[in-house]
Formats: structure tokens, C-alpha cells, sequence
């Protein structure tokens, strides 16, 4: 295995890290060419024993009736243009569905926001215990998941994931990304 080369820990909620090794650049998330070069890919998302799994729907619904604002740390918040910075933003919609404006760059150079629409219907899967299979990138087919966890505080984290897809081209790469409400 490759050895861990960066964390990121957020300052709250406690209980919560994400590990990471070197990166290969190009295929994070689920576009393609989005911030090349990047340093890092997230390995894990590691919660400690205050986690539990939540029920996605619901806190999916509350999160929605407050207008909350998911801030997405992948590949440990490692950019090449400059400090650690969320990789993007997700708008969960009274729906079901969801907008994620994807951050290519860094806001120190040159930043810019891509806007990905989700529908209902692929979020609900998403929240699913079978996943969603993306149609973004059909070089690279993947399974994605959103999964809820809370803690006794009453902080609710999400983490999304994307899979390699049966009959997926080898070496096909997956990601992991920890979603924290932005406050």
C-alpha cells in the first residue's frame, strides 16, 4: 500500500478525519479534468465511536427545510494552487434532489465553480442501499452512495462515495468525500 501522506481533521464536530495518499490528478469525483494535478485522494473517512449511522431520508428532509449548505472535503482539502480548501458545496432541495457547485481551483488563483444539477429521483437512489449508477463520466462508470451519520450532539456529516461499477475498466478510480454542514 501506498503510505498515507496527508489528514484532514476538521475543528468540529470532533470524532471526524479524512486519510489520504498521493494522488494521481485527474479522476476525482465524478467529473473528469477537474483540478488536475491534484496532491492527494482520499483514502477513508474515519468516524469515531460517537457516529452513528442516520436515517439518510429524513436527515436529508431536515437539512433541506433549513436551506443547509453541505461543504465537501475531498482529497484531504490538498490543492496544488494553495492551502486547503473544500473541494465543493451541496444544496440539498425541498425535492429530493440536489445542486453541487464543484470548486476547480483554488480561491488564492484561479477559481472557478462548476454547477452539477442532481434529480430527486437519482439523490433518493444515491441514499439507497444499492447506490446510483452516474452517468458523468461513461469512461468511468460509477456506484454512488450518500450515507448520514450523527452524533449524540445532534451534528449531522455526510459522506458520498463513488465506486467502480461491475465491468468497470481496470484501474477505474473511486472517491470518498466527507460532507460537513458549513456554519
Amino acid at each position: 500500500g501506498r503510505p498515507l501522506t496527508a489528514e484532514y481533521l476538521p475543528p468540529a464536530p470532533a470524532g471526524v478525519r479524512v486519510a489520504c495518499v498521493s494522488g494521481q490528478g485527474a479522476d476525482v469525483g465524478v467529473l473528469r479534468n477537474l483540478n488536475p494535478g491534484v496532491l492527494t485522494v482520499s483514502l477513508a473517512v474515519l468516524l469515531d465511536a460517537r457516529w452513528q449511522a442516520a436515517d439518510a431520508d429524513a436527515a436529508w428532509a431536515a437539512a433541506a427545510a433549513r436551506r443547509q449548505v453541505w461543504k465537501g472535503w475531498e482529497n484531504c482539502g490538498v490543492k496544488p494552487e494553495g492551502a486547503p480548501y473544500p473541494s465543493s458545496a451541496v444544496m440539498p432541495a425541498a425535492d429530493g434532489g440536489y445542486a453541487e457547485d464543484l470548486y476547480a481551483g483554488n480561491p488564492s488563483t484561479n477559481f472557478t465553480t462548476i454547477r452539477l444539477p442532481v434529480l430527486a429521483a437519482d439523490a433518493a437512489a444515491m441514499r439507497g442501499p444499492g447506490g446510483f449508477a452516474t452517468r458523468d463520466d461513461p469512461a468511468r462508470p460509477l456506484i454512488l452512495s450518500w450515507r448520514a451519520f450523527a452524533d449524540a450532539d445532534g451534528h449531522t456529516i455526510w459522506i458520498e462515495r463513488g465506486e467502480p461499477a461491475p465491468g468497470a475498466p481496470a484501474g477505474t478510480q473511486g472517491f470518498i468525500t466527507l460532507f460537513l454542514p458549513d456554519t
